[in-house]
């Protein structure tokens, strides 16, 4: 497990620091460089690519979470498992598709869209210590006994 958490930290560090953010994440279409961006930022497609596996990676433990707490499911309609989805992170709620289905962006601004990912970054970074990995294998302080983390904008957050 602490592998899987310590992959996921990477993953959301990978994705935080990527070049890429912009040609995807935006409030409106000219901020996402619109259905054109694979052609002028083809890392784009990276980048959505390694946010729709984070996200299914969060999917699939809401859903194990969900059973380990006695939840049981039949056959899941894709609008429950959208709220499945959407209880792991707001991400979902901001996808922009194409008439195909495939996501093509992300409808929020890039401030928040940060505050999400370090938002599950600090949950898997917290659950990493707590399942006995060092802090400072993921970038957490110890100081008098509490968690602290650096968030990508800069400022710190107690775990």
């Amino acid at each position: 497990q602490l592998a899987l958490n310590k992959g996921q930290i990477d993953q959301v560090g990978n994705i935080l620091n990527s070049g890429n953010m912009k040609t995807a994440v935006g409030p409106n279409v000219f901020s996402r460089f619109g259905s054109l961006r694979n052609i002028f930022r083809p890392g784009a497609a990276n980048f959505i690519g390694d946010v729709e596996q984070l996200r299914s990676q969060l999917n699939l433990q809401s859903l194990i979470d969900a059973k380990a707490r006695g939840a049981t499911f039949g056959a899941l309609s894709d609008q429950e498992l959208q709220v499945l989805s959407n209880s792991a992170t707001k991400i979902g709620a901001w996808t922009v598709k194409d008439g195909n289905g495939n996501v093509t962006g992300y409808k929020v601004k890039e401030s928040d869209f940060k505050k999400e990912l370090d938002k599950i970054n600090n949950f898997a970074k917290l659950d990493y210590v707590y399942r006995g990995g060092s802090p400072e294998d993921v970038g957490v302080q110890v100081i008098d006994g509490k968690y602290y983390t650096k968030n990508s904008d800069g400022s710190v957050t107690e775990l």
